[in-house]
């Protein structure tokens, strides 16, 4: 209630109706990844998926995957297999092992999100949190165009 209230006191123009509140569960420190997926949507070709390591690493290494919109199961599973960081993911080093199968679905949803919903020129989420039991969106960014 406290939050609604203060959005709409912030925001009086902001229509509210409500808000969701989640336990954080996965999170990076019990052995997983913070991740970042999303799409943004090129006016020629349509939807470009990316997918990679949550925060700078992924920008300043370059280690990110793409694929145009709609994705296939075997293209989710190509994006996350072309990686870098993907024997990480697989348990290297001692490592816990992802749930790949919960990355290959966010990455389906993603493409689904941007076929289904074309006023969005883009959408970001980001930390993902991916462990060995699933994956939970901390955070997203959805721009209207």
């Amino acid at each position: 209630m406290a939050l609604t209230s203060r959005a709409a006191r912030l925001r009086p123009e902001a229509y509210v109706t409500g808000c969701l509140v989640q336990a954080a569960t996965g999170l990076p420190g019990q052995g997983g990844f913070e991740l970042v997926a999303g799409f943004t949507r090129d006016p020629q070709f349509g939807p470009l998926l990316s997918f990679g390591l949550a925060g700078v690493s992924s920008e300043l290494l370059g280690d990110v995957s793409h694929r145009l919109a709609p994705l296939t199961p075997e293209d989710a599973r190509e994006m996350l297999r072309e990686v870098r960081f993907y024997p990480l993911l697989r348990g290297a080093r001692g490592g816990s092992v992802v749930s790949l199968a919960a990355l290959e679905r966010l990455l389906l949803s993603v493409s689904r999100l941007a076929q289904r919903l074309p006023m969005l020129v883009g959408a970001e989420f980001s930390p993902v949190l991916a462990g060995p039991d699933g994956v939970f969106i901390a955070g997203a960014r959805l721009t209207l165009g």
